[in-house]
């Protein structure tokens, strides 16, 4: 993997017009988490800091407000810096509600954009666009389902300890915490389930990543070898 980040943590980090040979690719997503677990599927597609990034924002309540923005940034419009957008968000446990949440923010601001829920979408600015809900685009939940998804089979210790805790708290959190005491278990510390995915102590599996891989394929309109 390149020593160079295609992460930009905000949006006064988008792109300037000279940094790349052509039009990149971007991706949108909620958090830090996210971000890095896109990166590392980003470089297994062949995809790097040259051609593409990824924009993340301070979490779910403000990622409208980075997409809004983006959309009617100078890196998107007018031929810019920015060509095709995918944007992964949680589906959390309404998947219906969440696809609500985020294309309304879309046809409130631009009257010529509609979006449809699983299907790719032509911009304004010739580009595709697409949004993408975690975990499969079709299920409620959130990353970490993938997360779980991709350690099946390897999470007896943490299964155990959760087991043994009987904690009184919200699904999603059991989640979190299930999949920080099974990184617990690795040789190298990794603090959230982004970076345990980059460094592989989260596994990769193209049949359970497959359909985000074939949806960044399609937004981006290119070939990618797995």
């Amino acid at each position: 993997m390149s020593s160079k980040t295609i992460i930009r943590y905000n949006k006064q980090q988008e792109p300037k017009s000279n940094e790349f040979d052509s039009q990149c690719n971007c991706i949108i997503v909620e958090g830090r988490d996210d971000a890095l677990f896109f990166e590392k599927i980003l470089y297994d597609m062949g995809y790097d800091e040259t051609n593409a990034i990824i924009i993340m924002s301070d979490g779910k309540d403000k990622l409208l407000n980075l997409c809004r923005g983006v959309l009617k940034g100078r890196a998107f419009i007018n031929g810019g810096s920015i060509k095709n957008i995918a944007i992964f968000f949680d589906a959390d446990d309404d998947i219906d509600a969440s696809f609500s949440a985020i294309s309304k923010c879309f046809t409130n601001n631009f009257e010529n954009m509609k979006i449809i829920k699983g299907k790719i979408c032509e911009s304004f600015n010739g580009g595709r666009f697409g949004i993408y809900m975690l975990p499969d685009n079709k299920s409620s939940g959130a990353l970490e389902d993938i997360c779980i998804e991709l350690i099946k089979g390897e999470q007896e210790l943490a299964e155990s300890y959760l087991k043994c805790c009987e904690l009184d708290i919200p699904n999603s959190d059991k989640k979190k915490r299930f999949l920080q005491i099974y990184l617990a278990t690795k040789p190298h510390l990794c603090r959230g389930v982004g970076m345990g995915f980059k460094r592989g102590a989260i596994p990769t599996n193209d049949k359970i990543l497959g359909g985000i891989k074939e949806f960044i394929q399609d937004v981006f309109d290119s070939h990618y070898v797995s």
